[in-house]
């Protein structure tokens, strides 16, 4: 038995107001943690005076314009190859970046591809309507899980076509569950859904029928763009010298912990360790473990050593640097989550991680393949690396299978890009 649409009407105004209600109480932890903490910090300072700042960037920027969000700098990332796409095919074009969080938008703030980058206000109603009342976007692309009732109603209020892109669903995410017809008008507001995997389309079936194509992850044609431009560094290859390589990609202590168990039984290989974070505390952690056997790569002068451990200490490296690696070990995985697996593998390389990648669909992928192997304990993950270290064949052939499945992936960004100039 369906509900009353008076009742449907109650229960929509009750989920505005409690969604409105925690965009503002958000915005106001934000405000209140900045003297505390340097994230909140940026977010908070880098949103004042927003509508002046655009109002003054729109008047200098006429003409065609493009608007693309981007969570954090991981969903930029997938968004990339599209913005450098338009900007080759579309000159004229001007396209506006804005990222929700600091780690995204600090990083590229100066990315040159674009005419302009911002943080996104919160996504309050007022806010909303003033954004893209200012702006006036031709047409708006949200990356993969962006979505903001206030933004999505005034632009499909306005008739400006939103597009999602990269996007991937799962059963557990608020929009399946109890409220789904509230999420519902806020999914019925996207003009056209370009969608990972047939899973998502399904799901997406349950409560919208806006129109979708399932074009898979724009992450497989950014990591082949790196890879085909990758830059070779004179000190990474005078460090391995004619010694096997493992890459540790965004490391943890769990993964150091792994290197060091691994260390006493390969004796005639050497580890090149990219921390997650990258700071001094951590390096200096990274140091203490495995003392004279370390180096840092910025106070490192290229002369000969004995050293087993480089520690990547700048930004920006690592998707260059897995080219030198036999093998790579990611980190995340006996955390919160894998990190970038797709940066390692398009070098034809196996990976190694831990159980916790049921996010992950290249990651799942890559285990289907058999270009990567999945580990529930340090151990399992140190014999993991022995096997792959002593058995060069078997480590090739699954580096091969790596390498097949980001070309297979590959070619979301052409379909998505021929839908958008045909809309």
């Amino acid at each position: 038995m369906s509900a009353h649409p008076i009742n449907i009407i109650i229960i929509d105004l009750v989920n505005q107001f409690l969604y409105n209600t925690s965009i503002l109480v958000y915005r106001w932890i934000v405000g209140f943690l900045s003297p505390f903490s340097d994230k909140a910090k940026k977010a908070h300072e880098g949103r004042k005076q927003w509508r002046q700042k655009l109002t003054a960037w729109r008047n200098q920027h006429t003409g065609e314009l493009v608007w693309f969000h981007c969570a954090s700098l991981g969903e930029f990332e997938q968004g990339r190859p599209l913005i450098e796409a338009i900007k080759k095919t579309h000159p004229t074009w001007k396209i506006l970046l804005t990222f929700f969080s600091p780690s995204g938008y600090e990083i590229r703030k100066n990315y040159s591809e674009v005419d302009g980058v911002f943080y996104l206000p919160f996504d309050t109603p007022r806010a909303s309507a003033d954004f893209v009342s200012i702006l006036r976007p031709d047409k708006v692309i949200f990356v993969k899980y962006e979505f903001w009732v206030n933004f999505f109603n005034t632009l499909r209020a306005q008739n400006i076509p939103l597009y999602m892109i990269s996007v991937i669903f799962r059963e557990d995410q608020r929009f399946f569950k109890i409220n789904k017809n509230f999420w519902k008008k806020t999914l019925d507001c996207v003009e056209f859904y370009f969608l990972q995997n047939e899973k998502s389309l399904a799901l997406l079936r349950t409560v919208s029928d806006r129109p979708a194509l399932v074009t898979g992850d724009t992450r497989f044609d950014r990591v082949l763009q790196i890879s085909r431009n990758a830059s070779s560094f004179d000190q990474i290859e005078k460090f391995i010298q004619s010694r096997s390589c493992v890459i540790v990609g965004s490391a943890y202590v769990f993964e150091d912990r792994i290197i060091q168990q691994v260390m006493p039984q390969e004796t005639d290989c050497c580890f090149i360790i990219a921390p997650h974070e990258i700071n001094e505390e951590r390096i200096h952690q990274i140091e203490k473990r495995f003392s004279k056997d370390a180096i840092r790569y910025s106070r490192w002068n290229g002369s000969k050593t004995s050293a087993r451990v480089l520690i990547l200490d700048t930004m920006g490296m690592l998707s260059s640097v897995y080219q030198y690696g036999e093998i790579a070990l990611i980190g995340g995985g006996f955390g919160k989550g894998i990190h970038n697996t797709l940066e390692a593998a398009v070098y034809g390389i196996p990976l190694i991680f831990g159980p916790n990648y049921e996010k992950f669909e290249e990651a799942k992928l890559l285990l289907k393949s058999g270009g990567a192997k999945t580990v529930n304990s340090e151990e399992a993950a140190s014999s993991q690396l022995l096997f792959w270290l002593k058995e060069k064949s078997k480590r090739e052939l699954a580096g091969k299978a790596a390498l097949e499945v980001v070309e297979t992936g590959a070619g979301s960004v052409a379909k998505i890009l021929k839908t958008l100039v045909n809309q």
